[in-house]
């Protein structure tokens, strides 16, 4: 998932609301991981104060006014951290935008022998660098009261890196050079990569940091044009913009050589090591290694509707990582057939009989970080699957679509409103309740290792 919404209906009255937008000046060097920036943010979320989110390995120098006053601020001791950010606050200015002042280094791992790599960090080889937005590399808006940072933003920045050939900023065109002025009127969440890398434009996909072979380019064309079509049909709602497709080498495969991994900021998948081009041939392919790299990126891909920046409360992570993970099984079906989804569900309840303690019911989550790793791509997704054998293919979708457009679930009684929504009764959503959710679910669970009998519930006709 990705972009904020623009525009609040108010009665007959419809209201813009102009997004954050950040303008201004990064230099970067990649021998050292020094990242520098200068940048001003405008178009300050309102009702939120005047406090920031910043990665906790960049120093903040000063902030100001439009007019270069210096503006008082504090955080340094004691303050408030968000995730990977540390939390400021600032006097707030007269009128207009604040700008920041920043610079750090990020840890060097020239030997790729990182103990991990993750989305959240600022990640440095001497040879490329590579911030996300759960990096908090720009400074964020951020709303204190309910721990929300607000990073989609328009943007206008100019990017300097001496030691550069290849400068990629999110949402807009990867640029071959050491210097290049990246702008997007559409907001994004911002994700920064500077390295020594090829790219590789065309129809279908972009490409940064690799060079596709027709036949690769093929495989990741065709595939995005199924998946596409697909979550358009299921969810309701489509997506216009060009996949690009961000190539690195992750910091730990000294250590962990076999690991695959990736992350979406759309309209970018960036995926750690590996050969992209045999792996968009695999797209194509109805083999274990083609269903297992299908299914892979149709979840990075459901990222554009349910991801973090559209998705608040205890129940966050089932609307981030489960929704798309039961997504993805869904494309999966619909591009290699039923039997492709039955061995993913297969091993799936095998991993979660495999759970050493049973999860929290989901109707007891009071934090979103009850809903652990296992939980958000085993357990999760296994219940919306056990749902949708309760309820049928019709309803799911509208189910799906209820969870899409809710953004925030305080409490089951939410997820219930939707289900009714959806048209599912009292007496269905207590009964699937209390068979998969409450006590111990594992009878529950484990039915799904076995095919429902027919008719298949997911041969109903889609919603309109």
């Amino acid at each position: 998932m990705f972009a904020a919404l623009s525009v609040v209906a108010l009665a007959t009255t419809v209201v813009s609301i102009p997004p954050p937008r950040t303008t201004g000046e990064v230099q970067i060097n990649l021998a050292s991981g020094r990242l520098a920036a200068s940048v001003c943010v405008e178009n300050w979320p309102t009702g939120v104060g005047r406090s920031v989110s910043l990665h906790g390995g960049l120093n903040l120098a000063h902030v100001r006014d439009q007019t270069g006053k210096v503006l008082n601020f504090s955080g340094w001791y004691g303050g408030a951290v968000d995730g990977e950010g540390r939390v400021y606050d600032f006097d707030p200015p007269a009128a207009g935008p604040v700008c920041f002042d920043y610079v750090g280094s990020a840890p060097m791992f020239p030997e790729y022998d990182a103990v991990g790599d993750f989305k959240g960090l600022i990640a440095a080889d001497g040879k490329s660098l590579r911030a996300s937005e759960q990096a908090v590399w720009l400074p964020t808006p951020f709303d204190p009261k309910a721990k929300k940072r607000f990073q989609n933003t328009t943007y206008r920045l100019h990017v300097v890196c001496d030691d550069c050939t290849l400068l990629y900023m999110n949402g807009a065109a990867p640029v071959q050079g050491h210097e290049a002025t990246f702008e997007s009127a559409t907001p994004q969440r911002p994700l920064l990569f500077a390295g020594k890398g090829l790219i590789d434009v065309g129809p279908g996909v972009n490409v940064v940091n690799f060079k596709l072979s027709p036949e690769g380019r093929a495989g990741w064309t065709t595939f995005f044009h199924s998946v596409r079509g697909f979550y358009a049909n299921y969810l309701g709602r489509g997506f216009d913009d060009t996949p690009t497709i961000l190539r690195f080498d992750s910091l730990d495969r000294g250590l962990k050589p076999k690991r695959r991994w990736g992350f979406a900021t759309w309209p970018t998948l960036a995926f750690g090591n590996g050969d992209l081009d045999a792996m968009g041939q695999t797209l194509s392919r109805d083999d274990e290694e083609g269903r297992g790299n299908s299914a892979y990126v149709a979840h990075e891909t459901a990222h554009y509707y349910f991801n973090s920046l559209t998705a608040n409360g205890p129940y966050r992570w089932l609307l981030v990582e489960s929704a798309a993970e039961f997504m993805s099984w869904k494309a999966l079906a619909s591009m290699k057939g039923q039997g492709a989804l039955e061995v993913r569900l297969t091993k799936t309840v095998a991993d979660f009989n495999a759970f050493k303690t049973a999860p929290l019911p989901l109707n007891a989550i009071v934090e979103s970080e009850q809903i652990g790793s296992g939980y958000r791509y085993v357990y999760g997704p296994l219940l919306l699957e056990s749902l949708e054998r309760s309820i049928g293919d019709t309803r799911m979708r509208q189910f799906m679509r209820g969870l899409l457009n809710a953004r925030e679930l305080s409490s089951w009684a939410d997820v219930a409103r939707i289900a009714r929504a959806a048209g599912v009764s009292s007496a269905e959503w207590d009964e699937w309740t209390r068979r998969c959710v409450d006590g111990a679910p594992k009878a529950c669970i484990s039915a799904l290792a076995t095919p429902p009998s027919a008719p298949s519930q997911t041969t109903e006709k889609p919603p309109a």
